[in-house]
This record gives structure tokens, sequence and C-alpha cells, in this order.
């Protein structure tokens, strides 16, 4: 059996909705991916593409997160509408998610927890759970405040920046091709509504109590940022499993 199965960029048709973009390899619908802020559904590809053969038949499909989003609004409340018809229509065995997307998939279950696939979330933005003095989420606040204060003068070059060295390591933006980074900030529209969720969330873990027992699983990578590691822990914890790293 080859490694990889074939994949190519190909459009859902969701009754009532239309199309829905995104990454698709063959067999039925099992996973579900969704990308993180400033991330397209490329990101997902090495792994589909292995799990499209090693567990077929299973159909993977990502859903790049850009649509519909003007300055001001809420990403989630945007994305919602498009996710919620794509779930019901495709209805996967689970959502593998990272970083923005995880808070979206999260946010999903929540809202109705018996009907949610399972979920599979990597470093989920939901700052939330962090508390201001005892998880340092100050630094958080302080790296939005500086992203936010950049677009509010028209440079928002700074601020993504700060945003990818700090997600990525020191330097992370110098390394970047100029292609990568002109796409980076030709999105930071939505960027901007994707960062702006992660500081505005307010999950709790009491909220979380109601997914415990769902099967729910929490990843954080090993060189991931403080913070990040912080909220997979507290979000572990809230579903009863351990953050797996």
């Amino acid at each position: 059996m080859s490694d990889t199965a074939p994949l190519e960029r190909s459009a859902i048709a969701v009754p009532g909705l239309g199309e829905v973009a995104g990454l698709v390899g063959p067999g039925s619908s099992q996973l579900l991916f969704l990308h993180g802020s400033a991330d397209s559904e490329s990101c997902w590809r090495e792994v589909m593409a292995r799990l499209g053969s090693g567990f077929a038949p299973s159909l993977v499909a990502a859903r790049s997160l850009v649509g519909g989003v003007t300055s001001g609004d809420l990403a989630l409340d945007v994305d919602r509408r498009w996710l919620v018809p794509l779930l019901q229509h495709l209805r996967p065995r689970a959502i593998v998610a990272h970083s923005y997307g995880a808070l979206l998939a999260l946010q999903i279950a929540l809202a109705d927890p018996a009907g949610a696939p399972r979920l599979a979330l990597v470093e989920p933005i939901a700052f939330g759970l962090l508390d201001e003095e005892a998880d340092g989420r100050s630094q958080v606040d302080e790296l939005n405040a500086r992203f936010f204060g950049t677009l509010e003068q028209g440079n928002p070059g700074p601020g993504v920046r700060g945003l990818v060295d700090y997600w990525n390591g020191e330097g992370a933006w110098d390394h970047l091709p100029q292609r990568a980074r002109d796409r980076l900030l030709a999105g930071v529209v939505h960027t901007e509504a994707e960062v702006r969720a992660g500081r505005e969330d307010r999950t709790t873990s009491a909220e979380l109590a109601r997914l415990v027992g769902s099967g729910a699983a929490v990843f954080a990578g090993e060189h991931t940022t403080r913070e990040s590691h912080r909220v997979c822990a507290r979000l572990a914890a809230a579903l009863g499993v351990s953050a797996q790293v």
C-alpha cells in the first residue's frame, strides 16, 4: 500500500448552504480537519494523505477559513454559519482541529454536546481558561494589544511579525519567504477576527464539564508557548483527560 493517498482541492455541496471548498481525500466522510489562524487547509496535507492511505475508506476534508469576514467581525460567528451545516451533511466521526480551528470546534461541541463528533484539539486558543496572575495571561494580552494597536495605526506588519515570532520562535518572521509574509499581511482582516476570538474567549471549566466522557483528546506541541501548554493542561483537566505532548 502507498504511504500516501490522492488528495484534491474540491468543493462539497451542502444542502441549503451551497459549496464548501476544501482538500478532499478518498472514501466516505470520517474526519474533518480545521486549520488554525493565518493558515490554510494545506497544513494538513501530509497528515490527511497518510490517514487516507492507512485507514481507508476515510474521506478527510479541510475547509479554508477565509470567507465572509469583514473588519470587526468575530470569526467564530462567521464560521459557525458554514461549519454547522457542513457537519450535519458530512456527519464525520471526529473533528481534528488546531489553534483557532480548535476553539471553533470546541464552541460547536459546547453548543450541542450530544450531537457533536469526537474532538481532537491541538493547542486551542481558549485563553479564557487562563488566570491572569497564575497563568501569565498578561503576556497574551500584551501581545494582542500590540497587534491591535498596529492595526489601528494602519501598519499591521509589526503586529503580524509579533504573532509569528510568539508562536514560532523569535526570528521566525525573518526566516519566512517574502511570498509567505505577503500572504499573511494580505489576510490580516481574517487574522484580526481570529485573534479577537481568542482574546474574547470566556470558556470556563464549568462549561467544559458538559463534554466529560465525550472522548475528546487534547494535544500540545513539545515546543509550544508556556501559555498554550497551560491552556491545554486546564482544558484536559476540565474534560477529565490528560493532555498529550
